[in-house]
């Protein structure tokens, strides 16, 4: 029904000045007695409330006036190069043409909104598939690499320029050399290293370990250091190569598995904080166009401020510094950097291969599989080998590598030249089939092997009374703490390696076995077997005064 013109002006005089509760006892009372309802009445007597907040006695007026000039400088480093407005302001201070303080980011976002100019909104659901979140630093880190493919490095020239043609992944012909950033952030302060290489591979890989995990030259600058118990990663290539697995297994770092992979929809979320890390750092490499090129190592120096500054800067999540608030860790997981050099690096050299697919290494012999390396003879491979390890190294030719293993005798036929095998009947295998078990039984484990290194199962906590801490002696004669997992020994195992390490020759003596057992019962530990061991550590210092004291000599 619609209200009449004397009906309208009645509840408009009844309603003008009300407000809050009067307002809404008003409303109920013209409801109830003339059937209007309550939305009608508030939309009727909108005009007519007072405003509810006071007007503001500097409406319109600026605190402070911006030269013109300046804006067009930031507005020229905003909308044409795509930094920041922080950025913009930063850049103009650095080059002197700002003066500190004078002019924030807040004011510039609202200049450059009354004028029209705002970022637009690229994705519209921004939070994470599932949320979580490390207790306590070093807990959980995140690795992943990016191509930079706005830029370019000329093998020619060495240097790095912004070339975005030559690098995108449709373009036409044969593309340039990409750079690759390997970024490290840690999930519960958000602390962040990065790293630039020029090659997506796992010796890049356990180079960037060593350097992101290892105490940088500077730990007052750059504080973020040390092993995490665990590290999440998406399916790369380069993410599942065997020794790049291999060295984390080592480290004791237990790997969060993924899934789906990076290649299906929405997976990118999952890892949202680092994902999130690249956005910076893909605007980061825009601001390469300001300047002509970079030698290789000013490029490194130019990340390592930006990621400097990034580090320093409040974190809107969290409402700290990321330094700040990673500096509450009690003691990193760390080792020594020698012990990363040896644990992360491999010695590179050249050699040539024979007819006999072998070369020749430190004065030993090493053979490659002839099945993959049919056309390597008389090629010039490059060998890999890990310091300390030369069991096995590994060859690299075209593209390809496969592991070489040293040998002792020597190799008298050539490669793929095989002798005639003579041809046996059926009833002389049957012979040899039916006396194969007259050798007596088959091994079919080791038992001499070491004990495993500790390694926690998906779903349960992780035990650090499985690990033990060594000490190792220093150059100048102190001794420091050392990492590398512990090797947990039963009583036959510590039996054997007492006679290995030259403590004793001869059978063990009654006195000597019941040492043995008391030592190892007050070690209080068991291993998965409910078996009690010992740490290879403790049982070396153990039987070092246990012998001393019972020859009464020095010489062990």
């Amino acid at each position: 029904m619609r209200l009449s013109i004397d009906m309208r002006n009645f509840i408009r005089e009844y309603l003008a000045g009300k407000k809050g509760e009067e307002l809404k006892a008003a409303i109920d009372y013209l409801h109830h007695t003339e059937r209007v309802s309550k939305g009608h009445l508030y939309r009727m007597s909108r005009d007519l409330r007072p405003p509810s907040r006071a007007e503001r006695g500097d409406k319109g007026i600026r605190r402070i006036e911006v030269a013109d000039e300046k804006l067009f400088w930031i507005e020229e480093l905003v909308v044409k190069f795509g930094v920041t407005p922080a950025r913009a302001i930063e850049i103009l201070q650095i080059n002197g043409k700002l003066s500190q303080g004078e002019l924030t980011a807040a004011t510039c976002n609202r200049i450059f909104r009354e004028q029209g100019l705002s970022y637009k909104r690229r994705n519209t659901d921004v939070k994470p598939a599932a949320s979580w979140e490390a207790a306590f630093p070093n807990q959980i880190h995140q690795f992943d690499t990016t191509k930079m493919e706005h830029l370019h490095y000329d093998y020619r020239t060495k240097r790095v320029s912004f070339n975005p043609r030559l690098n995108y992944k449709n373009s036409r012909g044969e593309k340039a050399p990409a750079i690759w950033l390997y970024l490290m952030q840690d999930d519960f302060s958000r602390c962040e290293f990065a790293y630039l290489y020029l090659e997506l591979h796992w010796r890049n890989h356990l180079d960037f370990l060593r350097r992101a995990w290892g105490e940088k030259e500077n730990p007052s600058e750059f504080p973020f250091f040390g092993i995490p118990k665990h590290i999440y990663m998406d399916n790369g290539g380069g993410n599942q190569a065997i020794r790049f697995l291999a060295a984390l297994s080592k480290l004791g770092v237990h790997r969060i598995p993924t899934d789906p992979s990076s290649s299906e929809p929405y997976a990118a979320r999952k890892r949202g904080k680092i994902e999130g890390a690249f956005k910076f750092y893909n605007s980061w490499e825009k601001e390469f166009q300001m300047i002509e090129s970079l030698t290789w190592e000013e490029a490194q120096e130019f990340l390592y401020q930006r990621v400097l500054k990034r580090n320093r800067r409040r974190h809107a999540t969290t409402n700290q510094a990321p330094f700040q608030r990673w500096v509450n860790v009690q003691r990193p997981l760390h080792m020594p950097d020698e012990e990363f050099y040896r644990l992360l690096s491999y010695e590179r050299w050249t050699r040539v291969v024979d007819k006999y697919l072998t070369f020749s290494l430190e004065k030993e012999t090493y053979k490659l599989p002839e099945k993959q390396c049919v056309n390597w003879v008389d090629e010039t491979v490059t060998v890999y080998g890990q310091h300390g390890q030369r069991d096995v190294v590994i060859a690299e030719f075209g593209g390809k590598e496969v592991e070489a293993v040293r040998v002792h005798e020597n190799i008298a036929r050539p490669a793929f030249r095989y002798s005639e095998t003579p041809s046996t009947s059926v009833e002389e295998a049957r012979a040899r089939a039916a006396t194969a078990g007259t050798h007596g039984p088959l091994k079919l484990w080791e038992t001499d092997r070491a004990a495993p290194a500790y390694m926690p199962r998906k779903g349960e906590p992780f035990d650090n009374s499985k690990i033990a801490e060594k000490i190792v002696e220093t150059a100048d004669g102190g001794s420091r703490p050392s990492f590398v997992p512990e090797i947990w020994l039963i009583y036959e195992q510590a039996a054997q390696w007492l006679r290995q390490e030259g403590f004793r020759n001869s059978q063990m003596s009654e006195a000597e076995s019941a040492w043995l057992r008391a030592l190892i019962q007050e070690q209080m530990k068991k291993n998965l077997e409910d078996k009690d061991v010992i740490a290879e550590t403790k049982l070396r210092e153990a039987a070092l005064e246990y012998y001393k004291a019972k020859t009464g000599s020095d010489e062990f």
